[in-house]
């Protein structure tokens, strides 16, 4: 049997109860720190009604009913058909973890290209939905192209994932932990993670990695798979950790936030807070506070009545009222491209980092 550890490889990685003492844990992630901080991280959790375990997985809270994942966090080959979905936004599940914690899921949907069998083509991303819009402030996710500059810069990790390879029962699973990482390779479809020291586990799968652009921490990437065991350092050409670069599939999480949580502004127009603009961000500029949407010459990404204008050193869509009327061509996001002719990855050494299994013993109301 292929091993991907966990939801797939069940005899690799035994399913695991919630332990009430798993905060004690001293190990984070692997090698970081226990997160009070990043309440718009939350867990995913999957499982078939009448079976005895479900899948653990972490998501990304990016606009009030939209929480972004990975696709095998959610798919039904690999999750099982008929799941159903809960989001947890604790910091710590546990077995008398209140009600109040747990957030009801309207519906999941993934991009379709995915294929569990060959992650390495990527397509790994997935949106969760809520019924009821959640209160916790969304965190901003990357739209711009990612230039290679940035290889060597640092990054963070947060998940719920182990801390160790070696727990087989994931009895340090369930607390919400990050670490820091170095972005240490970029593809159109992944960016590897890692720096020898810190990296993600079973567990940590769509949770996100961040980094800085101009003074903002943002979700550059979503966590999709790693190695058997949970080394620190890569094989076969690819890092430690690998994630789905969320610039090369922001058209399809675009999509959801826009059906389900629709701005009140538009690329180019005037705002006060990120909130008018989801999923831009509210910025300040020269021609004053607009949604910000990154463009370039020679394509047409910029909406009706707006223009791709150099404001600030940068290419951004203006509304034509600001920038006295001007017409011209938009611009586009790098990425999305296939990448060709690698060799499939040995299925005996890679695993989901979703890749856990645990009891559901709590009953929920």
């Amino acid at each position: 049997m292929k091993r991907f550890i966990g939801l797939i490889g069940v005899g690799a990685l035994a399913a695991c109860s919630v332990p009430a003492s798993v905060g004690s844990v001293s190990q984070n992630i692997i090698n970081g720190v226990t997160d009070s901080n990043d309440a718009a991280v939350v867990m995913v959790l999957s499982q078939v009604p009448g079976s005895q375990s479900a899948s653990l997985c972490t998501g990304t809270v990016i606009s009030p009913h939209v929480i972004l994942t990975a696709a095998h966090c959610v798919d039904p080959a690999v999750v099982g058909t008929g799941a159903k979905t809960v989001v947890f936004v604790g910091q710590q599940l546990t077995q008398t973890s209140p009600s109040s914690d747990f957030l009801t899921v309207k519906e999941t949907h993934f991009n379709t290209s995915f294929d569990m069998n060959n992650p390495q083509n990527g397509n790994d991303v997935a949106v969760v939905i809520l019924v009821n819009p959640t209160t916790i402030t969304p965190l901003p996710y990357n739209r711009e192209a990612i230039p290679q500059t940035m290889v060597g810069q640092p990054a963070r990790l947060v998940g719920y994932g182990i801390t160790s390879g070696t727990d087989t029962m994931g009895t340090t699973a369930g607390t919400r932990r990050t670490a820091p990482s170095t972005l240490a390779k970029l593809d159109d479809l992944f960016v590897g993670l890692q720096d020898g020291a810190h990296g993600i586990c079973e567990g940590d799968s769509g949770g996100p990695s961040f980094m800085m652009f101009n003074g903002v921490e943002r979700v550059v990437g979503v966590t999709s798979f790693g190695f058997n065991g949970c080394p620190l350092t890569g094989q076969q050409g690819f890092e430690a950790g690998n994630d789905t670069r969320v610039d090369t599939y922001a058209d399809f999480i675009d999509m959801w936030v826009r059906m389900f949580d629709p701005p009140a502004s538009n690329a180019g127009d005037q705002c006060t807070s990120d909130a008018d603009c989801i999923p831009l961000q509210c910025v300040q500029t020269s021609v004053g506070k607009i949604c910000e949407q990154s463009c370039g010459p020679g394509a047409s990404s910029c909406p009706a009545n707006t223009t791709c204008t150099s404001v600030d050193g940068s290419n951004i869509c203006v509304s034509n009222s600001a920038n006295g009327g001007s017409g011209g061509g938009g611009g586009g996001k790098g990425g999305g491209c296939d990448v060709g002719g690698q060799a499939p990855i040995g299925a005996a050494s890679l695993f989901f980092a979703c890749a856990l299994l645990l009891f559901a013993r709590r009953r929920r109301s």
